[in-house]
């Protein structure tokens, strides 16, 4: 059961929500005026999320208590993120162990915006799924850069599965201007799900590109901000049928001109996001 009013008002309280204003204004860099504002949206949006949350039948049985509620409500805040379901930061789901509480998942752009607060990075591309069939490698550029060289087919492209997947990458840009290519393989996340306790959450194609977001954070020189951006492996996001998986590897290598040397690398996939 979720008394979405009673966790209001436990937020609500004179003495609670002076801590989290201070939180606020501490990790907004904001007057104490615009933070009690940016409480006050995001309670609203917080429990308009849980009410949404609890009235799909499919989460009847939810369960979530007061000092639940409020500790959720509390690492969010701590962590510089927002419940408008615009920001793309968090979702709300199932929690490890418990079968019915309910918890929070950081998304991919969640965690993009905790690096770039951080300084540690100016921006993402677009993470990008390869299926198997499309042409793919990763090559060296004469400066020792890595790209990815990639033909999409966009012509009666499959929907997302798992065991189509043969790879995943994304470029992440730092603040100098520079950009690093990061890819994980569908034998890596494979493993994975293998140690998942919810493998099924490898069907669903925002998770993996949650993954393959990380999977490049994780390179990025450790901040403040790395500690509170793990992504929980121990929450449902959408039920979906088990996917079969069969080992994969990157293929089809860069072609070689008459040269001897690589022929360059296609064009990026997303211009004006490098």
């Amino acid at each position: 059961m979720v008394n979405i009013q009673s966790i209001h008002a436990a937020i609500s309280h004179p003495q609670k929500k002076e801590i989290y204003v201070a939180v606020i204004q501490k990790e907004h860099g904001c007057d104490k005026e615009q933070a009690e504002n940016i409480f006050a949206a995001e309670l609203e949006m917080y429990c308009s999320r849980l009410a949404k949350y609890v009235s799909d039948p499919s989460n009847s049985a939810a369960t979530l208590t007061d000092a639940q509620g409020v500790n959720i409500f509390l690492e969010v805040m701590q962590a510089g993120l927002s419940f408008s379901e615009e920001s793309k930061h968090i979702y709300l789901s199932r929690l490890k162990g418990t079968g019915t509480a309910i918890g929070y998942q950081i998304q991919a752009d969640g965690l993009i915006y905790q690096a770039q607060r951080a300084g540690s990075i100016s921006h993402c591309s677009e993470p990008v799924i390869v299926q198997r069939g499309e042409q793919f490698a990763i090559m060296n550029t004469p400066d020792g850069r890595q790209v990815a060289n990639h033909s999409i087919f966009f012509d009666n492209r499959p929907p997302y599965k798992f065991d189509s997947m043969l790879a995943g990458y994304v470029y992440v840009v730092y603040p100098n201007g520079s950009r690093e290519l990061s890819w994980i393989t569908a034998t890596r996340m494979a493993e994975l799900r293998s140690k998942s306790q919810n493998p099924r959450m490898y069907d669903d194609e925002s998770f993996i590109k949650t993954k393959i977001i990380k999977n490049a954070l994780r390179k990025v020189r450790r901040k403040q901000f790395y500690g509170s951006m793990e992504i929980r492996e121990d929450e449902m996001p959408l039920p979906a049928p088990d996917a079969v998986y069969e080992p994969s590897m990157i293929v089809a290598p860069p072609e070689q001109t008459t040269d001897g040397q690589y022929a360059p690398p296609a064009e990026p996939m997303y211009p004006g996001t490098f």
